[in-house]
């Protein structure tokens, strides 16, 4: 998990370095909007509209991971609840 994210996140190297096809599925992975998104807006990288779609796909991972996070957690809780004071 760590290599990947490393390598897909921006940390290593800039994503713009990979070939088009390993960055189409770069860009789908959430790592890159981690790091990498948030350093290529503070340094300009990206004009006002490309910087808004990319921050609603930013944000479409943490909605969904966030309910993910939230099914697990109940599904969890359920299962292993203790019962008592």
């Amino acid at each position: 998990y760590m290599v990947l994210y490393f390598v897909c996140s921006g940390y290593m190297f800039p994503v713009e370095f990979f070939p088009p096809g390993v960055r189409t599925v770069i860009d789908a992975l959430p790592f890159r909007y981690q790091m990498g998104l948030p350093v290529e807006l503070m340094t300009g990288a990206h004009a006002t509209g490309p910087a808004l779609v990319l921050l609603a796909k930013q944000w479409g991972w943490v909605a969904g991971l966030g309910v993910v996070a939230t099914l697990v957690w109940r599904r969890g809780l359920a299962r292993f609840a203790a019962f008592g004071g």
